[in-house]
């Protein structure tokens, strides 16, 4: 019979180093995302180009909401937190609005017209905003 050689694993070896290997990972990544989190300070800035106040309260910014038709594209799924400084410490923020305003394939912004856009005053695809729950 041969002698089995030291560097070589049987399969079910190298699945349950796999197996550790892959908890190891993930209860790393885990805790990264259970440990407070540092907190940068910005300075304010203004709305972007192309803003404008919509007052749209919806999670699906894909359609026209007077129209219901819908801007081709990719899904894009967002998980934005805001958080402020409160006594020196990075906390979430309750109740702050977060507005999205994205252009559509072609490059073109809904509401507005001029600077490169078509006149699509009137139409309100790819605009909204949430509310943080904190």
């Amino acid at each position: 019979m041969k002698k089995k050689n030291s560097e070589f694993h049987s399969r079910r070896d190298v699945l349950r180093l796999g197996a550790a290997g892959a908890a190891a990972i993930t209860g790393s990544v885990l805790a990264k995302t259970t440990q407070a989190y540092d907190c940068a300070t910005t300075i304010s800035q203004t709305q972007g180009p192309f803003w404008v106040d919509e007052l749209l309260n919806r999670s699906d910014i894909r359609s026209d909401p007077s129209t219901s038709a819908i801007e081709a594209g990719l899904p894009l799924r967002l998980m934005i937190n805001v958080a402020e400084l409160q006594d020196g410490q990075c906390v979430p923020a309750a109740d702050t609005w977060v507005d999205i305003w994205h252009c559509n394939a072609l490059g073109a912004y809904s509401d507005v017209s001029g600077q490169g856009n078509p006149n699509n005053i009137g139409q309100k695809w790819l605009r909204g905003y949430q509310v943080t729950d904190a």
